[in-house]
Order: C-alpha cells, then sequence, then structure tokens
C-alpha cells in the first residue's frame, strides 16, 4: 500500500454503509471511500463527523452498489432416481440450485447426505456408492434449501431361467412360466421384475406376470429380462387336446403282437391330422411297442402303452396272456450224419393261429440212446449206425426227426489223382497242349482209408473259362492257365475232393514244380520238398526270381508243418528267407547261362508240427526275364501241392 494510506479494517466501530461495512481509507490529498463487504471504515486524521459528512452520495461514489447476492430459492438433485446399481458401484448426482425466480445459481456450496448409509453413501462430490442391496434417499443441502433422489441398490442378476424350459399348448389354453432369478454365486435373488416378450405375438402372446397363452398353431420364444439379463422358454402350441389309443383294454399273447391307433383330438372334441405319434411301454418286461403302435407280448401280466402327440400323452392298458403251445416241428425233420459227429436240432412252436411261440421249455428224448443222444439244447450225437427218432416236447405238444447215423467205417472220402486211381501222391495234372483233353482217376474209400465201390459223383471245375469236365469226369482244356476240378458226392454234399489241372500254351512254356507234387508223410516226424524248375519243349531258362510261402507256425490249425531250413541244389541260386522258417523263402537264379529239362533249385527240410491237417506249398514265379515264360503271367501262383499230415 503506498505511503499515508491507513489499516482498512481495524476498527470494530466502524459505520456500516448500506447494510455492508464500509472501508474510508485515508490520504493527506483527501480521503477515498473503497467498498468491501465486512470492512469497516476508520478515522483517518480527522473524526467519524468529517467523514459522514462526505454522505450517501460520497459512499456510492466511491464503494459502488452495495446489493447483496441473491438467495438460494430450491435445490433438487439429478437425475431424481439412481440406479438400480450394484454393491460396490458408483453413480454421480448433481445439485441443481435456482433462486426464488428460477434463476441457476453457480459456487454455492452443497452439503450431501444419506438415509440410510448402510444401503449407500454419498461423497461430498455427491458421488453415490452402492453398499448393500435395498433403497436410501440422497439430499443435497444449500444455505438451508434441499433436494433429494431415490437410490436402488441390488445385485446384478447372473441368471435368468424360465420353468419349465420347454413346454406344450393348446390353442386358446394358457400356462404360467415360473421364473428364478441367481446371482454369481448362484443364490436366488427374490422380488425381482422381469420384462416379457414373445417372439411371435401371432402364435403365443405373454403378460407381464409371464403368463403364455396360445393363439395359432407353431413355436415360440419366451423370453424374461431381469437387469439386463435374459432368459428363454420355447413353448410349442398345438390344436391337440387329447389323444385316445384303441383298442384299450387290449389283449395280447406272450410271443405274439397287437396293433394299436392312437386318435388325437381338439379341444372341441374334433379329430385332428398330420400329428407325429411317439410310442412307448411303461412296462417293457411285460409287453413291448415299436415306432408304429405294434405291441409284442413279453411276458403275462398287465402292460401300460402311452401314445404321445403334441405333447399330450394317451394310456392303453393290456393283459398279455401266455399263448399255450399248439404245435413242435423239428428241423431238419429227416437226416442224416455220421457216427461220432453231431447235428444240432432246431425247434419251432407256434400256437392256435401260427404264430411262433419262444422261451418255452422244451423236452428232449432219444427213442434209441445206443444209436444216438440228444442234450437238453437239441444236439444230437451218433454212437452208433441205426436210425433214431428225436423227439421235442413242450406244453404236452410234440414234434419228432427221424435221423440216420452212418457207419464211420463205411463213409465215403472222394481221391481224385491226376493218373492211377491208387497213387494218391499224383494231384496235378498237366495237359498235354491248351485246348487237350484227360481222364483223372476216382478212387473212393472210407473215413478209415479202406477202398468202397465208386458212387455217383458229381464233376465241378472252378474256373470256367480255363477248362470244362463232363459229368464223368472228362477235363477239356480252353485257354492257358490252372484251375482245379472237383468232384462231390452226390448222396453228401460235404464229401468232396479237387485235382488241380495246368492248361499250358500250345507251343512254349516252363512248369514250376516240387519233384513230387503230394506227400504223405505217415511215420516221421521229418521230411523234405524239392522245389525244380521244368523246361517244356526244348526252351531254356536263362534267370528268374520265385518265391516259396507255407503257413508260419502262428497260422494253427494250418500249420502242420515248419521249414527248418532251405538249401540251395544248383550253382547261380540266391536264397533269402526270414530268420525262424516259417514264412516264405525268396529264391533267385542269377546264372546267365541258360539251361534245358528238369532244374533242381532248392530243398526245403521241414518238421511235421500237427498231424492229421492237410496243407499246401505255395510256389509263385515273381519276376519274369526270358522270353520263354509267355504262357505265364507275372505273380501268378503255378501250383500248390498238398502236403498231408496223417
Amino acid at each position: 500500500m503506498p505511503q499515508g494510506w491507513g489499516d482498512a479494517c481495524s476498527s470494530v466501530d466502524a459505520p456500516r454503509v448500506g447494510g455492508s461495512l464500509s472501508c474510508i481509507v485515508g490520504h493527506p490529498d483527501g480521503p477515498t471511500l473503497l467498498f468491501a463487504q465486512g470492512l469497516c471504515m476508520r478515522r483517518m486524521a480527522g473524526t467519524w463527523a468529517r467523514t459522514l459528512q462526505l454522505g450517501a452520495l460520497l459512499v456510492m461514489a466511491a464503494c459502488g452498489d452495495s446489493t447483496a447476492p441473491p438467495a438460494v430459492g430450491s435445490v433438487s438433485v439429478v437425475p431424481t432416481s439412481i440406479g438400480p446399481i450394484a454393491p460396490g458401484a458408483t453413480a454421480t448426482a448433481s445439485a441443481d440450485v435456482r433462486d426464488a425466480s428460477g434463476q441457476a445459481l453457480t459456487g454455492r456450496t452443497v452439503t450431501w447426505s444419506s438415509s440410510s448409509p448402510s444401503v449407500a453413501t454419498v461423497s461430498s462430490s455427491g458421488v453415490i456408492t452402492g453398499v448393500a442391496e435395498g433403497a436410501a434417499t440422497v439430499t443435497a443441502t444449500v444455505e438451508g434449501k434441499s433436494g433429494s433422489a431415490a437410490v436402488a441398490v441390488r445385485v446384478p442378476p447372473a441368471l435368468v431361467l424360465l420353468t419349465p424350459a420347454s413346454s406344450g399348448l393348446l390353442v386358446g389354453a394358457s400356462v404360467t412360466l415360473t421364473l428364478t432369478v441367481k446371482d454369481a454365486n448362484g443364490a436366488t435373488l427374490a422380488g425381482r421384475t422381469a420384462t416379457w416378450s414373445s417372439s411371435n405375438t401371432a402364435i403365443a402372446t405373454v403378460n407381464a406376470a409371464g403368463q403364455v397363452t396360445g393363439v395359432a398353431m407353431g413355436q415360440v420364444i419366451i423370453t424374461a429380462t431381469v437387469d439386463g439379463q435374459s432368459g428363454t422358454a420355447l413353448v410349442t402350441v398345438t390344436p391337440t387336446a387329447t389323444v385316445t389309443i384303441a383298442p384299450s383294454p387290449f389283449t395280447v399273447f406272450q410271443g405274439g403282437t397287437r396293433t394299436l391307433t392312437a386318435t388325437p383330438r381338439d379341444a372341441a372334441g374334433n379329430p385332428v391330422t398330420g400329428r407325429t405319434v411317439v410310442w412307448t411301454s411303461a412296462t417293457p418286461a411285460i409287453a413291448t411297442v415299436n415306432a408304429i403302435g405294434v405291441v409284442t407280448g413279453v411276458a403275462s401280466g398287465t402292460a401300460t402303452i402311452l401314445a404321445t402327440i403334441d405333447g399330450v400323452q394317451g394310456t392303453a392298458t393290456g393283459t398279455v396272456i401266455s399263448a399255450p403251445v399248439n404245435t413242435v416241428t423239428l428241423s431238419p425233420a429227416v437226416g442224416s450224419f455220421v457216427q461220432g459227429s453231431t447235428q444240432v436240432m432246431t425247434p419251432t412252436l407256434r400256437d392256435a393261429d401260427g404264430t411262433a411261440l419262444t422261451g418255452r421249455a422244451i423236452t428232449w428224448s432219444s427213442s434209441n440212446t445206443a444209436v444216438a443222444t440228444v442234450n437238453g439244447s437239441g444236439v444230437v450225437t451218433g454212437i452208433a449206425a441205426g436210425t433214431v427218432t428225436i423227439t421235442a416236447t413242450s406244453e404236452g405238444k410234440s414234434g419228432t426227426a427221424t435221423l440216420t447215423v452212418r457207419a464211420l467205417d463205411l463213409e465215403p472220402a472222394l481221391v481224385v489223382t491226376s493218373t492211377t486211381a491208387g497213387d494218391t501222391t499224383q494231384r496235378v495234372l498237366v495237359l498235354s497242349g491248351q485246348t487237350a483233353t484227360a481222364q483223372p482217376a476216382l478212387l473212393v474209400r472210407n473215413s478209415t482209408g479202406g477202398t468202397l465201390s465208386a458212387t455217383s459223383v458229381r464233376w465241378t471245375v472252378r474256373d470256367s473259362s480255363r477248362a470244362t469236365v463232363s459229368t464223368t469226369g472228362l477235363i477239356t482244356g480252353l485257354r492257358p492257365g490252372r484251375t482245379f476240378i472237383v468232384a462231390q458226392s452226390a448222396t453228401n454234399s460235404a464229401i468232396s475232393d479237387s485235382l488241380l489241372v495246368y492248361i499250358p500254351a500250345n507251343s512254349t512254356g516252363a512248369l514250376l514244380r516240387t519233384a513230387s507234387p503230394s506227400y504223405r508223410i505217415v511215420a516221421t516226424d521229418t521230411f523234405s520238398i524239392v522245389v525244380q524248375v521244368e523246361m517244356r519243349d526244348g526252351k531254356a531258362l536263362s534267370a528268374a526270381d520265385f518265391e516259396i510261402s507255407w503257413p508260419g507256425a502262428a497260422s494253427y490249425p494250418y500249420n502242420p508243418f515248419t521249414v527248418t531250413s532251405v538249401t540251395a541244389l544248383r550253382a547261380g541260386v540266391v536264397l533269402s528267407v526270414n530268420g525262424d522258417y516259417t514264412e516264405t523263402a525268396r529264391v533267385t537264379w542269377a546264372s546267365t547261362t541258360p539251361v534245358s529239362g528238369t532244374v533242381a533249385l532248392v530243398r526245403l527240410n521241414c518238421k511235421v508240427a500237427q498231424r492229421g491237417i492237410p496243407n499246401q506249398i505255395v510256389l509263385t514265379l515273381n519276376q519274369l526275364v526270358a522270353s520263354d515264360f509267355s504262357n505265364i503271367t507275372a505273380a501268378a501262383n503255378t501250383f500248390n501241392p498238398i502236403v498231408i499230415v496223417p
């Protein structure tokens, strides 16, 4: 302050001007009056009287207008309703302050308060924080005037469920859905109000209480929304009001069937067409039902069958009774089998209507147990040659079958050989030309090796494109290759034998074979097989690659022997075999010197592993080098000699 200016507010008895304290600051050159609310007037180098003589004019001129600020007329809180907010969440409110004429006032101090701090608190700046679920009122006060707003605090829903989630509804009928609201912890939130809606009000409507009313046939989704979280339910509106099943009650025999019919009707009792029926049995141990309403009796008792259409269920009650056995038949009714073997009998039980019956007890018996016996499962065992009657009895009804047991020493066994009937080692027949003919020999023996007289034989050929066979067994070649000729007993199709037939090209060819095409091992545990190539028509062999295979030890029961070693018999032969000699041997003749005639390649030294089982050695020409082998295709089995191990 400049030199000579005095303190403005030190005098407690300073006069007030216009209701406010005035301040006269003295100076030697003359007083100057300053107006400031709350300041006082100080006496300076004169008296108050001298100062007051200046009058109101000097005061107004020096200190300006002394009018007071407008008073607060009203206070309101914006917004007037807050929430719902979750516990821990916040919302901000503001105070709208106005004077008596409605003009907004600013810069006034606002005091905030909450009616229930345990529900919601409010800060000095109007920030509201949710504490616990409930209702509270926040109040803003300015210079004695107040305004308030309602605050709602609610736990937010995490899941809204409608029950039932799926339901059927008739046109014009109503169903009320149950609303369940849960929080994030799975606790149920009570007292929540939902906003309901229908995805198609032309099919079904829903009111504020969750009551759904069917309008027309179809499906709608009903949605309930609570605090932004929604749940849905599927409602199917159908015209079906009732479902009736006919006949009801019904009767069906055990093991028999009965067809039921389901009829849907609307609320007026009129039949409804084109609806899908779902059939179920409430008592499947007594009776079952299929998809088209056919009931099958399972056991004696009372059965309940259900038909469901559009969610509406109809019920039929029936009785399953045991239909008595009327007839028993056995299959085969007439038959024969060899002494020591078995024959399985198949019984068929029927009621008076001809319906097959199951689950009935059957008693079996034999008319002569010295000829054949029968067990409780209908398996007949031949004891001695003769004829026997097998009987099956159920509920007093019987069926019979007549069986003949054939003597084992009279049972025929066919042996077809290539040349002489007594020479069982000759099992491969090579025609002299592509269209040549040959007549194989036929030997008929019994099962123990005894010779029998010739019987009627049916002859067939496996590959009729390569050869034909007449009714007497005459073979005629058609084209190069190999096939089997089969002789079969006319009286017992299970008795048969076969002969391997080779049809060569008319001009040139080679034959991969063993030294003996068939082996019969009787009294020794070891034997040898010599594999050789036979050149025909004067042609020569230069080089070739072969594979010899036999069953491995893991192939039981088709492993009557194993190969213990493979030995080369000619210079230039290279062997490649697996480690245990139980599967294959690769034989390559690497010599470039052509040879003619019969060329022995390798010897397979074998050991008997299983007696009484026939087996085969498979010789395969894998790769052809010389053009002389034009009649044999690559990777073709040349022939399969049979080894018999009795």
